[in-house]
């Protein structure tokens, strides 16, 4: 019993050792181990200014009246350009439509996904408006330590009868 005891009490110290030797991303721009985390080459998930979608910057708003006018500007933009799909609409197909992309640090967008899909052509739709947004849009880009930075962003499409 004593021999199991110091062989738990042996790898739980040495596991404890080992994450705190490890460093996280914001760590000192470090990643796990040795390796440096490039940010250059690798999109943020949280910045201190995120990304967002253009149309309010002239309105002289404070910091949260901006976020919330470019959020309502983001889904105007996106139920103006989305179409029901028929087949979705003849089964009654209702929910979300979950996008990601990336924000560049110029503010186009890229590596657009569906990361969940609904269907009856609405995973279809909600990327064609994307797609239709990335040839026409360009967003304000998220911020980290004043520099503009690359940005993965989620967005929820829904879909309602």
């Amino acid at each position: 019993m004593k021999i199991a005891i110091t062989i738990l009490s042996a790898i739980l110290l040495s596991t404890s050792m080992i994450a705190q030797t490890e460093t996280s991303p914001n760590d000192e721009g470090h990643g796990m181990g040795s390796e440096p985390f490039n940010y250059d080459k690798e999109p943020y998930n949280v910045v201190e200014e995120m990304p967002r979608f253009p149309g309010c910057e002239d309105q002289g708003l404070d910091n949260a009246d901006y976020i919330t006018c470019s959020n309502t500007e983001l889904v105007k933009y996106i139920y103006a350009s989305l179409n029901y799909p028929q087949e979705a609409r003849k089964k009654g197909i209702q929910g979300k439509v979950i996008l990601q992309f990336v924000v560049h640090k110029s503010g186009k967008l890229k590596d657009i996904k569906v990361v969940r899909s609904l269907g009856g052509g609405c995973s279809e739709a909600a990327e064609e408006v994307m797609l239709k947004m990335q040839k026409e849009i360009t967003w304000i880009p998220g911020k980290q330590l004043g520099k503009t930075v690359d940005v993965q962003y989620t967005l929820p499409i829904d879909f309602r009868l």
